[in-house]
């Protein structure tokens, strides 16, 4: 991958438009993370919160193994059909755009435009609606910027107030 980042890393968010035939362009942010290989062969799928996941091939097919390897129940069965009859090979043009395919623009509400959001893990960035995204994470309040705090504070990232006033 470009800039030494790995899967784990991609950072950022990007807003862009989709055109009549569902061609978005490829966050600059994000191809710059990327190396132009990781970039030909990518796959789009339906992901959680009626979001879209955009994994590079390796990837995908670590993601599908480790669904695989799940215990063979109906509800396993279920999210391999689901993923596999969902998924679209997309690349990024010449135009460094995408398509995205009709099918998967309703599942994730996308009309005139589409939120990139940097993933951790398998996936490379998520596809989102830009106000289902807003509606969920948007910092509108002040309870919302406390809610944040919290949860960065709960899990331990940060020192307690109490640790923080005996290193003073």
């Amino acid at each position: 991958m470009g800039n030494s980042l790995t899967f784990n890393s991609l950072i950022g968010r990007a807003q862009v438009a989709i055109d009549e035939k569902g061609r978005s362009s490829f966050p600059r942010e994000f191809r710059q993370q990327l190396d132009r290989d990781d970039m030909r062969d990518m796959v789009l799928t339906i992901g959680p919160d009626r979001t879209l996941s955009l994994y590079v091939m390796d990837e995908f097919q670590k993601f599908m193994n480790e669904i695989n390897a799940r215990p063979r129940t109906r509800k396993t069965l279920d999210l391999q059909r689901m993923i596999n009859g969902y998924s679209s090979l997309v690349n990024i043009d010449g135009q460094n755009r995408i398509s995205i395919p009709r099918e998967l623009q309703e599942y994730a509400g996308l009309t005139d435009s589409v939120l990139f959001v940097g993933r951790s893990g398998q996936r490379i960035v998520d596809l989102w609606n830009p106000e289902a995204y807003n509606r969920l994470y948007a910092f509108k309040t002040e309870s919302d910027f406390q809610a944040f705090n919290d949860a960065f504070l709960d899990d331990g990232f940060a020192m307690t107030e109490d640790a923080a006033n005996e290193k003073r």
